[in-house]
């Protein structure tokens, strides 16, 4: 729910809603809010709701009509009328072929396909308009009926006013009329074809007259079926009606329609303007364009149910003497002139309940306007009466700050002569102080002299009371101090006994785990030690190798070293001896 600030000043006012307040936050047990309430069915969305409906209509049977009456075709009529005698017979023989097929100019019904699709569209577009949310909304809300009030919204919104001229235009369209265009011709027949059909009708003839013939046993023994006829309806309509100016389809009822009716207020305006003006007053201009549209209407009337009251003199020179339709035409004019009237008395009760009505507001604001003036003179009297009771209250106010003013003045002197007063009383209640106060200090001092001795007398018997309590205190507590030390020693003894049993447990446990962690140590000796044995071992054979390694290494560089001595020594030049001496140092060399 949404607080706003006149909830908070409600609660203000109405501190008794008020549960608790804790850490300076308010706690309330009701607080008033407000809900706004939206009301969606007003005239002018109902009125819009309704013209929706109508758009919808009126666009979904166009376009089933246009659907329907969409495909051009040419058609092809054969008729063969032949009437003969044929022994005992009289024939009629009738031969009637159609052929219809489809245009060889493609573009018309291209064109036709193209407004199905344009009223298709606009059908799509209109269903999801009456599909919508607003529709949705304004469903059980009642639809408006002509005459459209002109509302301020409706004049005055550009949107509004637009579907006002939209619903004038359904109103003004309420037919879909269309035209039928027809081109026909005759084809010529020759000879040769005109014998073919005459063969052809032969054949026909011939062939259902054999069959009957053969077979006329079979048929007679078929019982016959009676078939009342009805009587047939005769009608007077041409077939080029039909053909070249058809009918136009009403789609719309247009009994109430807001643009005929617009269309009558305007002329009626226009007559009651000039009656008018050509009147002396208002009322009798207006009587006279009422009169002309009544005798409108009654001329109508007369006209359609020849109800002229006064026969011209042709009616009164033909003689008719059939009494009996005369009645009959006669007590039909009576009927229709009795529904006629009724019907106008409709109207007439009609008007004058709306002149009773009209007469009851004009009472209903006559007694308001009462009410008002007796308002506004009641209001008028009392406000003179709280002027005079202004006025009485201010001669009032007046003369009581004139007796104030006395009182004032009489206060002063009593004042003067009270503050006199108060300085003899207090030069006399100062005296007298000095005096009491003086035989106040004198029995101060007796008393506390009195004071003193009682006082003194008290604290030697309290004191001396005390000793004794104080010695037979300390006997007691000697004799507690005894018992305690003679506990203290049972106690200490049987402390040291327990203490005994308890080390030699704890001795004996500390023996079992002080082993039992020997034995651990010597278990992780002995691992540690063949650990360090194996390590020693591998560092052995790694150092073992690792001198392989290094004297290989050394051999070689002696090797290498000597090479090098023996190429030197042989740059140099070598000593001539014998061949066997330089083989001995080569081989020496080499052992080296």
């Amino acid at each position: 729910k949404k607080i706003r600030s006149r909830s908070v000043r409600h609660l203000a006012s109405h501190t008794h809603f008020i549960r608790e307040i804790r850490d300076e936050v308010v706690m309330p047990k009701k607080i008033m809010t407000e809900e706004v309430e939206i009301d969606y069915g007003t005239y002018e969305n109902r009125f819009v709701m309704t013209l929706i409906d109508r758009l919808f209509t009126f666009v979904r049977t166009r376009h089933e009509l246009i659907k329907d009456n969409i495909i051009s075709y040419q058609k092809k009529h054969f008729n063969y009328l032949s009437n003969f005698n044929f022994a005992d017979l009289e024939v009629e023989l009738n031969l009637d072929v159609v052929f219809k097929e489809d245009l060889e100019d493609k573009s018309i019904n291209q064109y036709n396909q193209g407004i199905l699709s344009r009223v298709e569209y606009l059908l799509k577009r209109v269903s999801s308009i009456k599909n919508s949310a607003f529709m949705d909304m304004l469903k059980n809300e009642k639809k408006v009926n002509p005459p459209i009030m002109q509302t301020n919204v409706m004049l005055k919104n550009v949107d509004f006013r637009n579907c006002y001229v939209l619903w004038l235009f359904l109103d003004k369209y309420n037919i879909l009329a269309y035209d039928v265009a027809v081109k026909e011709k005759d084809l010529p027949i020759s000879n040769e074809y005109h014998d073919a059909i005459e063969r052809l009708a032969l054949n026909s003839f011939g062939l259902v007259a054999y069959n009957q013939n053969v077979y006329r046993d079979e048929y007679n023994k078929i019982n016959d079926k009676e078939i009342v006829k009805k009587a047939l309806k005769q009608t007077s309509i041409h077939i080029n009606d039909v053909v070249d100016t058809p009918e136009p389809i009403v789609v719309e009822d247009n009994v109430i329609n807001q643009y005929f009716l617009q269309e009558n207020i305007k002329l009626f305006k226009k007559q009651v303007e000039e009656e008018v003006q050509k009147s002396s007053t208002y009322e009798v201009g207006l009587k006279r364009a009422l009169r002309d549209t009544i005798s409108i209407s009654n001329a109508i009337f007369q006209h359609h149910f020849e109800l002229e009251v006064n026969e011209d003199l042709f009616t009164r020179m033909v003689k008719d003497d059939d009494v009996i339709s005369n009645l009959e035409k006669t007590k039909e004019k009576a009927k229709i002139a009795r529904i006629i009237r009724e019907t106008k008395e409709v109207d007439y009760n009609n008007a004058i309940r709306h002149e009773k009505k009209l007469m009851k507001d004009i009472e209903l604001a006559n007694n308001r306007l009462i009410q008002l003036n007796k308002k506004k003179t009641e209001d008028e009297l009392e406000r003179i009466k709280i002027e005079e009771a202004l006025r009485a209250e201010k001669e009032i106010a007046l003369k009581e700050q004139q007796v104030l003013q006395d009182n004032l003045d009489l206060v002063n002197k009593f004042r003067e002569d009270l503050a006199a007063e108060k300085k003899q009383v207090d030069e006399n209640v100062k005296a007298e102080f000095e005096k009491n106060e003086k035989r106040n200090q004198d029995l101060l001092d007796t008393l506390t002299n009195s004071l003193n001795k009682t006082l003194e007398t008290k604290i030697n018997t309290i004191e001396r009371h005390f000793q004794t309590q104080k010695a037979a205190l300390e006997k007691e507590q000697a004799k507690e101090i005894k018992k305690l030390e003679r506990e203290e020693k049972l106690a200490i003894t049987e402390a040291e006994k327990k203490a005994k049993a308890q080390y030699k447990l704890v001795v004996a446990s500390l023996k079992k785990k002080a082993k039992a962690e020997h034995d651990r140590d010597v278990k992780k000796l002995k691992l540690q030690r063949q650990k360090e044995q194996e390590k020693l071992q591998k560092d052995f054979e790694k150092l073992k190798l690792s001198m392989a390694k290094r004297k290989e290494k050394e051999l070689l560089e002696v090797e290498k070293r000597a090479t090098k001595d023996i190429e030197h020594l042989k740059k140099q030049g070598l000593p001539k001896v014998e061949p066997k001496a330089a083989e001995k140092i080569t081989l020496e060399g080499d052992e080296s």
